[in-house]
């Protein structure tokens, strides 16, 4: 009877020590299935911070072609419209020059409040005056690898002449020169464009003295796109 019971108290025990086993792998698979969801959950969480690094990086993109474009609408020396040009892909001459005027001899300036196409004098009560800076005018620049040269926009001019920058005393004592004909000026309507000779037509000698001075009387304004 004392073995038995004996007997009877080891296989208690055994089915004790197998359900307490049985419990601890249920934790396990328990904490086996939480590492896979914490798993799965990380995987989304990168995907979506991908995601919305492929975004930021494709407005960055965008950001970038944009200013590439607006970029086309400036120059190396500012805006397109702060400049006159002259096309003398047709004419070749060797430099260019710029000759505005006011009909009252008014001062004239650029964007930058700069004397431009005038010159100060004094006048014959003693004050202060300006009249037009003497033919040739302002040399304009040429745009680095082009035909195109540019001035920068004269303000409060009535009328300007593009020329072969040969001084009227040049020209007199016989030196070759050409211009355009005297254009009509206007600050707003022609700043950022450029003008263009028409050369279908042999330009006009002058006579007299001017008779070695050649004008182009046709041409266009036209905006220019750089």
């Amino acid at each position: 009877m004392v073995k038995l019971k004996k007997f009877g108290a080891v296989l208690f025990a055994s089915a004790l020590i197998l359900s307490l086993a049985g419990c601890g792998g249920s934790e396990s698979s328990g904490s086996s299935s939480t590492e896979t969801a914490s798993s799965a959950a990380s995987t989304e969480e990168s995907a979506a911070e991908s995601a919305e690094d492929s975004a930021a990086e494709s407005a960055d993109d965008s950001t970038a072609a944009e200013s590439s474009e607006d970029a086309g609408t400036t120059d190396a020396g500012g805006e397109l419209t702060d400049y006159i040009y002259f096309d003398n892909s047709e004419t070749k001459w060797e430099t260019v020059s710029a000759y505005w005027w006011h009909s009252e001899y008014a001062r004239t300036t650029d964007k930058d409040g700069n004397d431009y196409g005038c010159v100060q004098i004094t006048t014959e009560d003693g004050g202060e005056g300006y009249e037009p800076t003497p033919f040739p005018g302002t040399p304009m620049e040429q745009i680095e690898g082009t035909d195109i040269w540019r001035a920068k926009v004269p303000l409060n001019a009535q009328f300007i002449i593009f020329n072969s920058s040969v001084s009227d005393d040049d020209a007199h004592a016989g030196a070759t020169a050409y211009q355009t004909a005297d254009l009509k000026f206007d600050e707003n309507e022609n700043a950022g464009q450029i003008y263009t000779v028409d050369a279908s037509t042999e330009p006009k000698a002058g006579r007299g003295v001017d008779k070695t001075k050649f004008k182009y009387e046709n041409g266009e304004w036209s905006t220019y796109a750089g």
